[in-house]
């Protein structure tokens, strides 16, 4: 039986680690200055599961009065698939309540559907469509999950 991943609070001292997994995970969308600000951030929330000593997945997410925006949420690769980002979003939105966010945002590409089946499963509804967001010219989905007692 494996031990209960607790998802932790990410600061200045994991800079190092949310770098590495940025660019493994996700090609490096961001650079050592935007990491440090997200992390510094007063509005900002991150956290990370820490798997035998090693970071394997982050979520990040700027509040505004009483909504969140998740910037990124990211697992290792060769961690995906095995439910760590569905403990890591539980855990975030967990927090997020503690906290009165009443709605949570966040977005990914359209092609990107095991992403889309996670935010569904804990209940995220599609908001919208944003046409040629990302470099590359993909087009993003928006989903948004209203909190409420039951969430």
């Amino acid at each position: 039986m494996s031990p209960k991943i607790n998802p932790v609070k990410l600061t200045l001292k994991d800079l190092k680690h949310c770098i590495a997994l940025d660019r493994i995970s996700l090609n490096g969308i961001w650079n050592k200055q935007q990491w440090e600000e997200e992390l510094i951030n007063p509005n900002g929330l991150c956290i990370g599961i820490i798997k035998n000593s090693k970071l394997i997945g982050l979520c990040c997410g700027w509040i505004m009065i009483d909504e969140i925006n998740i910037t990124l949420l990211a697992i290792h690769p060769l961690n995906k698939r095995q439910g760590f980002g569905k403990i890591l979003l539980s855990y975030f939105i967990n927090l997020a309540n503690n906290i009165n966010v009443k709605i949570i945002t966040l977005e990914t590409k359209e092609n990107n559907i095991p992403a889309q089946a996670l935010f569904r499963s804990l209940k995220f509804r599609e908001l919208a469509k944003r046409n040629k967001l990302y470099s590359d010219g993909s087009n993003a989905i928006v989903f948004q999950l209203k909190i409420t007692e039951e969430s």
